[in-house]
């Protein structure tokens, strides 16, 4: 795992993935937090949340190629 295909696989994704990745794993709030912080269901962060996963695995295994 390289800092440098990390930070560039980030750059990488939209507004929306960076900000409930930087949320959940940066800040370590509660999908509930986050929820209230941007105004949102729960629901909704859930599943941003995991496409945010999905889109940033399939950018670092781009970086990686």
């Amino acid at each position: 795992l390289s800092l440098f295909d990390l930070c560039k696989s980030l750059n990488l994704l939209g507004d929306k993935d960076k900000q409930i990745l930087y949320l959940y794993f940066w800040k370590e709030l509660p999908q509930a937090e986050i929820a209230k912080q941007l105004n949102i269901p729960v629901g909704t962060v859930k599943s941003r949340l995991h496409t945010a996963k999905q889109n940033f695995k399939a950018k670092y295994k781009e970086c990686l190629s």
